[in-house]
């Protein structure tokens, strides 16, 4: 009997090589696109910051077991501006009245009402437009990753 052996380790390093490079440039890839993304949504676009404090709270944050990657705020401010708000009253919590600025002129009431806002949907809007680049991002990835790894 004749027996032909192929060995296989080439083909396995190159595979090992190709997938740790194809971790590391897709997870670069999405952090970029993240990255960009949160500069979209926080670059007055979609609101008028007076504190910087909404905007500071995005926060890009990679997966610990996974090549994902997520673009996060904590703040409630956030969630009211993307989905609007309710009509609402607003009451002083500390003080006997409220105050506030309208055409120069200081005005002082007990409680208002709010109109409700409009959504802004920026998390919708972004993610949708944010998903063919992060794609595109990791297609330039896999053909870094496989020069990377002596596959072409």
């Amino acid at each position: 009997m004749l027996t032909v052996d192929i060995d296989d380790s080439e083909v396995r390093r190159a595979g090992t090589s190709f997938i740790s490079a194809l971790s590391l440039e897709s997870r670069r890839a999405l952090t970029a696109e993240a990255e960009a993304t949160r500069a979209r949504i926080t670059g007055g676009t979609y609101w008028t910051s007076r504190t910087g404090k909404t905007a500071q709270s995005f926060r890009v944050e990679a997966g610990i077991e996974t090549l994902g990657v997520s673009l996060t705020s904590g703040s409630k401010v956030a969630r009211f501006l993307n989905d609007g708000t309710k009509a609402h009253a607003i009451a002083p919590r500390k003080a006997s009245v409220l105050r506030f600025v309208a055409n120069g002129r200081s005005i002082f009431a007990r409680r208002v009402s709010h109109p409700g806002t409009k959504p802004r949907r920026f998390e919708q809007i972004e993610a949708a437009s944010a998903e063919p680049r992060a794609a595109t991002g990791v297609e330039a990835a896999a053909a870094l990753a496989a020069q990377r790894a002596g596959l072409g």
